[in-house]
Order: structure tokens, then sequence, then C-alpha cells
């Protein structure tokens, strides 16, 4: 692993990607990430990127909001 760190190897979502995996609209993501506290990664031309762990996080808020 010569200079590449653990965060470089951490597979990163696009919001398209994000608003897929969470059978949500894209706004729907950028709204849970902004209520969950969720600052996804800027990436790709500045486009935000998620870790799993932000996509957890953001299925957990989703959940929360719609029970």
């Amino acid at each position: 692993m010569d200079g590449v760190t653990a965060m470089d190897e951490v597979k990163q979502f696009s919001t398209r990607d994000a608003a897929r995996i969470l059978n949500a609209t894209e706004a729907r993501v950028r709204n849970l990430a902004k209520i969950g506290g969720v600052d996804p990664r800027a990436e790709r031309g500045g486009r935000p990127q998620f870790s799993f762990q932000e996509l957890l996080l953001l299925r957990t808020t989703s959940g929360l909001l719609d029970a």
C-alpha cells in the first residue's frame, strides 16, 4: 500500500447511486443528508459522494422519518 490510505480504498456512491440503493429520489437523498447531518465528500467535479457508512445513516434517518 504505497502511499494509499484507507479512505482512498473506500467505495464512494454518487447521489444517483444513493437514491437507487435507498429506493428514493435524488432530492430525498439530499434532504435526508441535510436532516441527518451527513456531509458527503465532494469528489468527481465537486459532486457529493457518500460512503457506505453514510448510506447506512441515510437509511436510518429515512426509517425514523417514516415511522
